[in-house]
């Protein structure tokens, strides 16, 4: 079922028109920089986008000089794993696996998944309950069950339907963000982070 639902909303998605994606992502960005979470944290990963995602690539660019932007690289294509990066510019990105810009090599400075604050998740589909489905790889499931942070799922509203199918290691979303509306499924607001963990990235600028 994941499976057939995966392959239908991937190719849904990635017949929007570029222009089309930019506008959505545009208002989907405007929506998530109003949050209480967004403004509050001081560490925040996000995903570089790629193809038909919601775009994150000026998102980053600006807030690059005001947050600790961390990024995630491949480690293993074989295990499936990723490194969390903070990117100190968007002059040190480069397509790494899959063609995915990522952190060049001699601009990797890992950060611990515990010091992330808010997390932006992409996805193929989402739910009503902000459950998930990812790209199948297996990447995001297993660096969601690592992370503490707060997370955000970014999507584009027609890749939300009423209810996914569910497995016990799946890990839910706190809010889902899309160009038409807010679901809301966290409990409360929490791991936002100390002011002496952001000093400790942001000294070596």
């Amino acid at each position: 079922m994941k499976n057939f639902l995966r392959k239908t909303f991937v190719q849904k998605r990635d017949t929007l028109p570029t222009q089309a994606i930019k506008e959505k992502s545009t208002k989907i960005i405007h929506k998530l920089l109003l949050l209480q979470e967004i403004q509050r944290a001081q560490i925040i990963f996000f995903y570089i986008s790629f193809k038909g995602e919601v775009y994150t690539h000026d998102l980053i660019k600006s807030l690059i000089k005001s947050k600790v932007v961390v990024v995630p690289l491949v480690t293993d294509t074989k295990k499936k794993t990723l490194l969390l990066s903070q990117l100190q510019s968007w002059s040190h990105v480069s397509p790494g696996a899959y063609g995915i810009l990522e952190p060049r090599q001699e601009y990797i400075k890992e950060v611990p998944y515990v010091d992330i604050d808010v997390a932006l998740v992409p996805g193929i589909l989402f739910d009503k309950k902000c459950h998930r489905i990812g790209y199948g790889g297996g990447y995001f499931d297993r660096l969601l069950k690592k992370l503490t942070a707060i997370k955000i799922g970014l999507a584009f509203d027609t890749q939300i339907i009423e209810a996914i199918p569910q497995a016990k290691h799946d890990v839910s979303m706190d809010k889902i963000i899309t160009d038409t509306r807010t679901i809301r499924c966290e409990k409360k607001i929490n791991g936002l982070s100390k002011t002496y963990k952001y000093s400790k990235y942001k000294e070596t600028l």
